[in-house]
């Protein structure tokens, strides 16, 4: 995934001192500006001193006559890495307005005051040390600013959240004072995990389910109805004793009507002491005397991971945080009257909802689910089954995603069919959210250097990563207008 973030520190200087500090770097040995190298490329092309500063035009850009934006900003390139500079003054001067026009395309315009500011971000690879690089290109520019300033106070930077609470003010919009609003926050201790994860095999969770509804098993009995899948269910009975999502029991049993009598929990208790000498009503044996034979019951965690497939919740959950997202959030069980959505999340500002069935998703299923879609302001909305989406809830999706008129409402969820593809098709939808979001955050950059950034990125994300049919890239800076 592609990562974004940005600082920025009050620095009152003018566009043309400030092109002094991006000179001053094009002898770096790692942070060259790209702009302002390729400016002196073309001039050293076309005859003209390298040191002579060519104007500038957007035309070509904006559609109108555009302002100089010389020495206003710049690009620097490492490795998986793109590092955007811009001087933000009040369009007092000339040579300050196109820099300010264009900042109402930047994301960090709109969560931060910048006035009088340099503006720094990063759009960089999920791989690269973005904490590092920052260290690194801050340092090699306070060295210009020292130059030229004969300032030895370095300047103060502060970075710039991108995150709105939106969870947050979800929660607090459906939980007036008095309201019955409930949600859980996520719980990913090491057992759940472990359970979770042996009841995503299907015959693990179908004994589960057996023996909750029976309430014990004998072993020997639950073999003897198995045939051909004894040796699947012995591995079944193994991992679900192992993962604690059951306990052995001893079922004691009278010998002469095989009726059951009492289970312990080892069998020492019914050799050794006051119960050894209880004799059964039945044959008059004492219960040392009796038929005892092992079996399972399900625990108290099995009972938990069980009830409404919580397990699906934590498993599905647990992906969520291998794919990076934090567990504050993530929220479970969101419930308003009688209408509840498995797992909720909050990702680069936009809402995720997730719908989760142990079962066929059926068109009983569709309409209250995109109605808590819509009544939450979900962006994106997931179907997760382990059998199928069935082909009436399919249809059901695509009625309500248009009217009669056609019309989009609300596009179809994505829908996913078998637990084998859900990291997969999550982080798709990861890699396609990030790789907007760098996109978005490359429009300004690209309007003042004058090339489309968003073709470099385009390189970094795996075609297999992101939906088929994807522009990746505009090759054209009039698609941001």
């Amino acid at each position: 995934m592609l990562n974004v973030r940005y600082v920025h520190a009050h620095h009152d200087v003018t566009q043309e001192k400030f092109r002094l500090y991006l000179e001053g770097m094009l002898e770096h040995d790692k942070w060259r500006p790209a702009a302002l190298t390729a400016e002196r490329s073309f001039a050293q092309m076309a005859g003209l001193p390298s040191e002579k500063p060519l104007q500038f035009s957007s035309r070509r850009y904006r559609g109108t006559i555009g302002m100089p934006a010389r020495g206003a900003g710049d690009v620097f390139f490492r490795s998986g890495v793109i590092v955007s500079i811009t001087n933000v003054r009040e369009p007092k001067r000339p040579e300050d307005r196109y820099s300010y026009e264009i900042m109402e395309y930047s994301p960090a315009a709109r969560l931060a005051t910048l006035r009088q500011s340099i503006l720094i971000g990063i759009v960089s690879k999920e791989d690269v040390d973005a904490e590092e690089i920052l260290n690194d290109f801050l340092e090699a520019f306070e060295e210009q600013v020292a130059t030229h300033t004969k300032s030895e106070t370095p300047l103060k930077w502060e970075p710039i959240g991108l995150e709105s609470p939106r969870l947050v003010k979800l929660l607090e919009k459906l939980t007036p004072e008095g309201a019955a609003t409930r949600f859980s926050n996520p719980d990913l201790s090491d057992e759940t995990v472990e359970g979770a994860d042996v009841l995503s095999v299907q015959p693990n969770r179908e004994l589960l389910r057996e023996l909750s509804e029976a309430g014990f098993g004998r072993e020997a009995d639950i073999l003897s109805r198995r045939g051909e899948k004894r040796e699947e269910v012995q591995a079944a009975l193994a991992d679900l004793a192992a993962a604690g999502l059951t306990h052995a029991e001893f079922l004691l049993a009278c010998r002469a009507t095989s009726a059951p009598l009492a289970r312990f929990p080892t069998a020492e208790e019914t050799q050794t002491g006051p119960i050894a000498a209880v004799r059964c009503g039945k044959c008059t044996r004492t219960y040392s005397q009796e038929l005892l034979s092992e079996g399972y019951s399900v625990s108290k965690l099995g009972r938990s991971l069980a009830q409404g497939s919580h397990w699906m919740t934590v498993w599905v959950t647990k992906r969520l945080v291998n794919l990076g997202i934090p567990l504050t959030s993530i929220v479970w069980n969101l419930e308003e009257s009688s209408e509840e959505v498995d797992i909720i999340i909050e990702l680069m500002s936009k809402l995720w909802i997730f719908e989760l069935k142990d079962r066929e998703f059926g068109p009983g299923d569709a309409h209250p689910f995109n109605y808590r879609r819509v009544r939450y302001g979900a962006d994106e909305a997931f179907v997760i089954t382990t059998d199928k989406v069935s082909a009436d809830a399919k249809r059901v999706f695509g009625d309500l995603a248009g009217d009669s008129s056609g019309r989009t409402r609300t596009k179809p969820p994505t829908m996913i069919e078998g637990l084998e593809n859900v990291e997969k098709e999550i982080r798709k939808h990861l890699e396609l959210a990030s790789y907007q979001r760098a996109v978005q955050a490359l429009v300004m950059p690209s309007m003042m250097v004058g090339f489309a950034l968003d073709g470099v990125i385009a390189e970094w994300v795996p075609s297999s990563s992101l939906p088929s049919g994807l522009v990746r890239h505009t090759g054209d800076l009039n698609y941001y207008i």
